[in-house]
């Protein structure tokens, strides 16, 4: 029973993990409050304790537990116990441990899952064979099958036919998808975003290549081994080639290498139609890698010789791929602008129709559109280079642990560079620094950015070390330099971008199937393996019943851990449904749903956040109606948990800002709650002092406490920081004009300079802001 039950219990393992690969890139819920990555982590989190509880279910079964050496054992270990540091001084500790709310990918739990999952495979999968082929065969191979799907499930959408939309909606069209989703113009299929696809692809590629390169050269082939002699019939060489095909996880036919060159080609035509500049970058910056590395390992074996290189069969078809895909960007296009002068559309109507398109109009619908910066847009680049310059002051201000993991949001309020108030994107809560590197150093210091570049150094050079070993086989060469050319190319990714789900599943699951190809997992030293058997040995008459109740124990606590899970998922429903209620103002429809979602996790702040704001506004309205006991019911209520909020988040300035909205409203029923909400609304610009809206309303509440100078100081501020934000101009002079009309009859002088200050407002409106603002034309008419 034992060797069948831990041979089961492997299986188990093994389907978690393809499961993991499967699932993640397609998870996708129409109703969730983030559609995308929130349920992507959900898989991994419910997969994770499935795991876990086959892997405690395995050690107590077999009464041992030897914990398998990798290179990266160490590094992983010292960057999870940089993020529980992090977590633990973190300026929002419970934002830290869960995630920033509705992606959730980053935060210390997903962060030990992963890690998690890199141990549990080096440990437990290790040594599964199939088809007398590492498991690690079958994981790539469900990987590119994913990859089947995610891109084939997307590439319609770029003809405007969504089978996302087919599904949710009944109608395969892109009508589904909001404006911030254009999948005719940047595919993202089932990843969420054109970026995500792309840095998904980039992974596979390389992969895709090794494994081409594999089917096609491995000089193993069954038809090389056949023992050719004249007695063999047809009918033993078909039923050798049969049988020896079994033993390969990658049919070798001629469909299947065929269809293999097509899968890359698929892959590369959905990454182009994605749109993404780091997506491409960091796909042909791993192509380059692969090359160079392959070109390493034949002068490390052999001596050099361009002509030979040339020569090689491997060579020339890793040059037909690459020229396969620069065939495709030449007729297709591709994501960086100032290549595109070299596409055939490009050159076609520069080189063939010169004088088409200087003799024939072009009509106004089809003219093509003025350039970002002329339509108020500013370039994404100048807007990452501020956002990065914050991401560094929030380092020097928090160098050890950084702000605490996955607080970049908040943290980012405080440091933000006045700069960002110029762009376009000046009042755009940012959530990542744009840099997975930065956004590290910010939220968990220099414990977190070392111990995670260590990771990768680690990495890195133990696989070139690898690599470079002439004992290893060309296969697993080959396949090795696919899996770091993939590694290679989630680091650009992430230079330019932020790390997703599927991403950091990635990040360690690579090493730990090149690991396992190359036998780079091994068992501690017997001395100490022994030692551990020793210690973990149950005693034979006690070992059924202990191990019985121990399994049964796990077993519950980890149903207990699912069942939370999905009362999350569920409860993240009813928010999504109450949240887009208020939105619309339909806030006696959003009651019941955000009540409910309250219930199912009454330990999530951000919905009570919501539902006081909610339940504000209803008290507001039905003291209007004249339902005084109602209106002082959810009065109480709604002060009492805005209260519980900001008592537990008393660095978050996102819920200060809903605060100030709460006891707003509260305070046109009830006056003594109008304090309340300029204490928040102060306690918001201490936490955020560039942001312009803060300091805006601020300055409106100060006016209606009557301290209107102090309104103006603040108003000052305002457009110190951003000087074209029209509505800080124009209270400054209404409040101009308020001094003046106190002050006309006992200061005339003075009276007419305020009056003044109010003309230069609203002229700079009219002159700098909108010259055809109809509201400050007549404001600047009444000024008598």
């Amino acid at each position: 029973m034992g060797a069948k039950a831990i041979n089961f219990l492997d299986k188990g393992i093994a389907l978690s993990f393809y499961l993991i690969l499967f699932l993640v890139p397609l998870a996708v819920y129409p109703t969730t409050f983030e559609l995308f990555e929130f349920n992507k982590m959900w898989v991994v989190f419910i997969l994770t304790i499935l795991v876990a509880f086959l892997w405690i279910t395995k050690i107590i079964l077999s009464d041992k537990l030897v914990l398998k050496r990798t290179p990266l054992d160490i590094p992983i270990l010292a960057f999870v116990l940089s993020q529980i540091f992090s977590t633990i001084f973190s300026m929002d500790p419970y934002v830290s441990f869960w995630g920033y709310y509705s992606r959730f990918n980053g935060g210390l739990l997903s962060i030990l899952s992963f890690a998690f999952l890199y141990f549990a495979f080096t440990n437990n999968l290790s040594d599964l064979q199939t088809s007398e082929k590492k498991i690690s065969y079958k994981v790539i191979l469900v990987s590119l099958i994913t990859g089947i799907v995610v891109a084939l499930w997307g590439l319609p959408s770029r003809f405007g036919h969504d089978p996302t939309c087919l599904i949710f909606r009944g109608s395969f069209d892109v009508s589904c998808w909001t404006d911030s989703f254009q999948p005719k113009i940047r595919m993202f299929s089932t990843l969420g975003q054109p970026n995500w696809l792309a840095a998904y692809l980039s992974i596979l590629i390389p992969i895709t290549f090794s494994v081409f390169l594999i089917k096609t050269f491995k000089k193993n082939d069954a038809t090389q081994n056949f023992p050719i002699k004249k007695q063999n019939s047809p009918q033993s060489y078909k039923s050798y080639l049969h049988e020896n095909n079994k033993l390969n996880i990658f049919n070798r036919s001629l469909i299947v290498k065929f269809s293999l060159f097509l899968l890359t080609a698929l892959f590369y035509l959905d990454l182009i139609y994605a749109n993404s500049q780091s997506g491409f970058l960091a796909l042909w910056v791993g192509i380059l890698s692969f090359v160079l590395l392959y070109i390493l390992i034949k002068i490390k074996r052999d001596k050099f010789s361009f002509l030979k290189l040339l020569k090689e069969k491997s060579f020339l078809l890793l040059t037909a791929v690459v020229f396969s895909f620069l065939v495709i960007s030449f007729f297709v296009g591709q994501p960086v602008p100032s290549l595109n002068k070299f596409t055939f559309r490009e050159l076609k109507s520069k080189v063939i129709e010169p004088k088409k398109t200087e003799t024939v109009p072009i009509p106004a619908s089809k003219q093509a559109a003025p350039p970002v910066e002329q339509l108020g847009g500013t370039d994404s680049s100048k807007i990452r280079l501020i956002v990065w310059r914050g991401a560094l002051d929030i380092f020097k201000n928090n160098p050890v642990f950084g702000s605490g993991v996955e607080t970049f949001a908040y943290a980012y309020y405080k440091y933000r560079p006045r700069e960002h108030n110029l762009t376009s994107e000046w009042d755009y809560l940012y959530n990542k620094a744009h840099n997975e590197y930065l956004n590290y150093l910010a939220t968990t210091g220099i414990a977190g950015i070392l111990s995670y570049l260590s990771i990768i150094f680690v990495f890195i050079y133990t696989a070139l070390k690898s690599l470079l070993d002439k004992s290893e086989t060309d296969e697993k060469k080959i396949l090795g330099i696919g899996i770091l050319a993939a590694f290679v190319s989630i680091l650009v990714s992430n230079f330019f971008g932020f790390s997703v789900v599927i991403l950091n599943i990635y990040l360690l699951l690579l090493p730990a199937i090149f690991y396992d190809l190359l036998g780079k997992i091994r068992l501690p030293s017997m001395k100490t393996s022994n030692k551990a058997l020793q210690n973990n040995q149950l005693k034979p008459e006690e070992s059924n019943p202990i191990k019985m109740v121990l399994v049964i124990f796990i077993g519950v606590v980890c149903l207990y851990f699912e069942f939370l899970l999905v009362r999350f998922w569920q409860a993240d429903q009813s928010y999504a449904l109450g949240y887009n209620y208020n939105k619309i103002g339909e806030y006696t429809q959003a009651l019941d749903p955000l009540m409910t979602a309250t219930r199912q996790r009454p330990e999530e702040d951000l919905y009570k956040d919501e539902l006081s704001v909610n339940l504000a506004t209803l008290a507001l309205l039905s003291s209007q109606q004249n339902q005084s006991t109602q209106a002082g019911n959810l009065m109480r209520e709604a002060k009492r948990l805005s209260d519980e909020v900001i008592s537990n988040h008393p660095n978050n300035v996102v819920y200060y800002k809903s605060r100030t909205r709460a006891m707003y409203a509260l305070s046109q029923i009830d006056k003594s709650y109008f304090q309340d909400a300029l204490h928040a609304i102060t306690k918001a610009s201490i936490l955020a002092p560039t942001d312009v809206k803060i300091s805006y309303n601020m300055a409106i509440l100060y006016a209606q406490d009557g301290n209107v100078d102090k309104a103006i100081e603040v108003l000052n501020q305002t457009v110190k920081l951003k000087p074209e934000h029209r509505d800080s101009h124009y209270a400054l002079a209404l409040f101009y004009i308020q001094l003046a009309k106190e002050q006309e009859k006992t200061d005339y002088a003075s009276a007419e300079e305020l009056k003044n200050r109010a003309r230069e407002q609203i002229t700079y409106i009219l002159q700098k802001i909108s010259k055809d603002d109809m509201s400050a034309k007549a404001l600047l008419e009444s000024i008598k």
